[in-house]
């Protein structure tokens, strides 16, 4: 699974930013086949280059246990104030673990706050947007905190949305939870939220300040998401593929 989303995240990078996957560069790359084991101790790390220092990060690791890509998130925290914005089904699951590690590797000044939103695609809309923007005015938040998005692509999409609009924009982290996302809608900067018109017709190209993939945050996904995000990297599969 690790060798399928490294080579899926090579070729989703490549193609949601318009360039050739020969141009991404992926570093200390995992030879393992099976879903957790990884032989090497250092996070496998898809780097997308953009213009200036628009560049990120895609950290791609075993385990959430895992310091060394635990470690490597905090120094893209710069402020005191981080809030984590997750949905009512993946809370249970991954937030109480996600924010000790989180507070074992930032200062003890470091302020989390949480934002949980209804989960499902019904909720990638205006209103539920507005619980996101309203949690950050009432804490009163400023420029330099950063939204971390703990969830699949509709959480993804509308944290990253939300902090492209907070006081003009805001750094954004994205923690994918589930393939799809971890493989697609994590990766180019897509941004928005649905419209009784159609689907993502509200929303901007914003890129995060880096991608933290876990795999173990897939052993709460259902068969039936798992086999749609498997989809996904095998058309990304097809899309790499010269024909020869």
């Amino acid at each position: 699974m690790l060798l399928l989303i490294v080579n899926a995240l090579c070729v989703a990078a490549a193609f949601n930013t318009h360039t050739k996957p020969a141009t991404y560069i992926l570093r200390k790359p995992s030879t393992s086949t099976t879903l957790y084991a990884n032989p090497n101790p250092n996070p496998t790390i898809v780097t997308v280059p953009l213009s200036g220092s628009r560049s990120y990060d895609i950290t791609i690791s075993p385990s959430l246990a895992s310091s060394s890509s635990t470690n490597s998130l905090p120094s893209l925290i710069k402020s005191s104030a981080v809030l984590v914005v997750t949905s009512d089904k993946i809370a249970p699951f991954h937030l109480k673990n996600f924010l000790a590690h989180l507070t074992e590797s930032l200062p003890s000044s470091t302020t989390f706050h949480t934002c949980i939103l209804p989960d499902g695609e019904q909720h990638k809309d205006l209103p539920t947007l507005n619980k996101i923007l309203d949690a950050a005015l009432q804490l009163k938040l400023d420029r330099k905190t950063t939204f971390v998005a703990l969830g699949g692509g509709v959480i993804g999409d509308m944290v990253g949305f939300a902090a492209s609009i907070f006081l003009r924009g805001v750094n954004f982290i994205q923690v994918p939870t589930t393939v799809m996302a971890m493989v697609d809608s994590s990766v180019g900067g897509k941004t928005g939220v649905n419209h009784a018109v159609g689907k993502n017709l509200i929303g901007a190209f914003y890129q995060p300040e880096g991608v933290f993939v876990w795999l173990d945050l897939l052993d709460t996904l259902p068969d039936r998401e798992l086999c749609s995000g498997l989809s996904e990297i095998v058309k990304y599969g097809l899309i790499r593929d010269k024909g020869e």
